[in-house]
């Protein structure tokens, strides 16, 4: 949350919440600008456009009717028409693009004035909400993407009607999206995950994990190869 950007020439150039700055450390004109006191807390970007999350209730200076969530042009920092979608009962915490998909994880209730909790899933090729992605009962923090699989952690201890006690992942090959079998042992509240096989790393509040891979201080590596390890296409 900020309202401007201080320059190597000790100027404060107006930014709202959002500002792209080049690798020569150049604030750049792209300025998309969040309404009002919004907040930013997730950015992903592909194939020009960036998917931005968090608390707010418009994008641009006239506040073009978004909220939470929006998909922005990289080069001009206009919003994409046909992508105005509204996110409510709480802010979008977490972002993945995978598999032609933006995936948004936090805690909100509802989309578009529907009931959507959690977690939701949108196509990049046609920006509307996909209705496979599955339903879970508590905030979704974290994703992280590998192959054909997407992990995703949080508070949730049910993923549609499979328990997952905070650590569950989604095949997604060939355009369809299913839940994986994939249930490593133990309780988890996460916060963050990285995939990069042959071991998954998942940070946060881990309460019991049955293994090895449990370091103690709140991070837990998860064996790929063994039987409680990342999920393979075939599960």
């Amino acid at each position: 949350e900020f309202d401007a950007v201080k320059t190597a020439d000790g100027n404060n150039v107006p930014r709202n919440s959002l500002a792209a700055i080049n690798a020569h450390g150049t604030l750049l004109d792209w300025d998309p600008h969040v309404a009002g006191s919004g907040t930013v807390g997730a950015l992903a970007a592909a194939d020009g456009i960036v998917y931005v999350g968090g608390e707010f209730e418009g994008i641009g200076h006239e506040a073009v009717g978004v909220r939470n969530f929006a998909a922005i042009d990289a080069g001009t920092g206009v919003q994409l028409v046909g992508w105005q979608h509204r996110f409510g009962g709480g802010r979008v915490r977490a972002l993945r693009v995978h598999d032609d998909v933006v995936y948004i994880g936090g805690e909100f209730t509802e989309r578009d004035g529907e009931q959507r909790a959690y977690l939701d899933g949108i196509s990049l090729l046609t920006g509307q909400p996909l209705p496979s992605i599955p339903q879970v009962n508590a905030p979704v923090w974290a994703f992280d993407s590998l192959d054909h699989l997407l992990y995703f952690g949080g508070e949730f201890t049910q993923v549609g009607s499979a328990a997952r006690a905070g650590l569950a992942a989604l095949k997604t090959p060939g355009g369809t999206i299913q839940l994986s079998e994939w249930a490593p042992a133990g309780q988890y509240n996460l916060r963050a995950i990285a995939a990069d096989a042959p071991l998954v790393y998942v940070g946060g509040s881990i309460t019991q994990l049955f293994g090895p891979g449990d370091l103690g201080i709140g991070v837990a590596i998860i064996d790929a190869a063994s039987s409680n390890g990342a999920p393979s296409l075939s599960q």
